[in-house]
């Protein structure tokens, strides 16, 4: 084309000038044309890219948390005490005489009877001859220790033996004063051993101490516990619960709650996956629940770990979804996802699906002219 206009503006210079605008003219806009289109293309590549960054980012600011469902329960305010079990009955058995020990029928475990015969004891006097004196148990019950071995010298200020009877376990225990007159005869107190952490065991306030010790602010109860089974071992140590009232109201555990000094005590409760600060009253605490009184109602769903660093409004993403039974906003994604894999698949299925008609064949074209005409020679 260049040439040609050069050839041009030899031979006739106006004529040629004209010509070399005109595609001047034609080549700036076809330039022009072709920038705008790659700026276009850019531009589309550039907002795919951000809209990609906005989904991942969407994503990475989702807190993972694990939750807890509010769930309407009874609970039971106690009193929490740390005391030794005692054998109902602890006694030691004394010889009747000075001697000195000649037998002992009995081992630590055995089981005696009243009045059995434990232990013979020589008199030990020179030139006398004495039968040897026996020694009783003064209750049935169980040999818990032997102090003294055969031979030893022993005299009526000597123990032999202790025997204990534990079918049932007596506990002493010391309950903080303002608790005075909420605790009475016949109240339940449950009794758990460190050795047999899942086991729990019913005892019964017997007695109730009207006198407040002024040196430690307590006041002493009794509790009585059945131990047929002899799985109580006196001496052991017991975390016991007096249960000073049952109730019936909203529990979540614990670990749902921030308290801090001078502030309400509030929680985080999930609501369409977006953490609601929401202040509370607390009522009766048991082990790891708490019941509250407001704020928070029956299958509300309230954050337990992770709550630290959740902010009002802060996207949730509950870790433990699964076990309590609920959905995340995750999870809800990903169906819609799936679905619209699942569409785009069978749209695809049904474009490779369509069947290409085949040409007709002359013959069939000759045949269908035949009938055409025949139909018109028949009008």
């Amino acid at each position: 084309m260049v040439k040609k206009i050069k050839t041009v503006i030899k031979r006739n210079p106006i004529k040629g000038l004209k010509n070399f605008k005109k595609w001047d003219k034609k080549r700036k806009i076809k330039t022009i044309v072709i920038s705008v289109v790659v700026l276009i293309i850019i531009m589309r590549i550039m907002v795919g890219i951000a809209g990609r960054s906005k989904k991942k980012d969407i994503v990475i600011i989702k807190i993972p948390v694990e939750a807890a469902i509010a769930k309407t329960d009874t609970i039971r305010e106690v009193v929490y005490i740390t005391e030794r079990l005692q054998a109902l009955s602890d006694v030691n058995v004394m010889p009747p005489v000075s001697g000195w020990v000649h037998s002992l029928n009995v081992d630590i475990g055995s089981r005696v009877s009243k009045y059995q015969v434990v232990a013979t004891i020589n008199r030990n006097i020179v030139g006398s001859e004495y039968v040897n004196a026996i020694v009783k148990a003064p209750i049935s019950g169980e040999v818990g220790r032997i102090h003294v071995d055969k031979g030893a010298t022993v005299s009526p200020a000597t123990p032999i033996m202790n025997i204990i009877n534990y079918d049932l376990i007596k506990i002493y225990v010391n309950i903080p004063e303002k608790f005075s007159g909420r605790v009475k005869k016949g109240d339940t107190a449950l009794i758990r051993m460190e050795a047999q952490k899942n086991e729990e065991y019913i005892g019964t306030i017997e007695k109730v101490s009207s006198m407040i010790d002024a040196m430690t602010g307590t006041f002493q109860a009794k509790i009585m516990i059945p131990n047929r089974q002899h799985r109580l071992k006196p001496g052991s140590f017991a975390n016991i619960k007096v249960v000073l009232n049952i109730e019936k109201g909203v529990i979540i555990p614990k670990d749902a709650l921030i308290e801090t000094e001078g502030i309400r005590p509030y929680v985080y409760k999930s609501v369409d996956h977006k953490a609601l600060k929401v202040y509370i009253e607390k009522g009766i605490e048991e082990d790891e629940n708490v019941e509250i009184v407001k704020g928070i109602q029956e299958n509300d769903i309230v954050i337990t770990i992770g709550k630290e660093i959740v902010k009002q409004g802060s996207e949730l993403y509950i870790a433990n979804a699964k076990d309590l039974g609920i959905a995340t906003e995750a999870t809800n994604i990903k169906n819609e996802e799936k679905k619209s894999d699942k569409k785009g698949i069978n749209k695809k299925k049904e474009q490779t699906g369509l069947k290409k008609e085949k040409p007709a064949d002359k013959k069939e074209i000759k045949d269908q002219d035949k009938k055409k005409d025949e139909k018109k020679k028949n009008k």
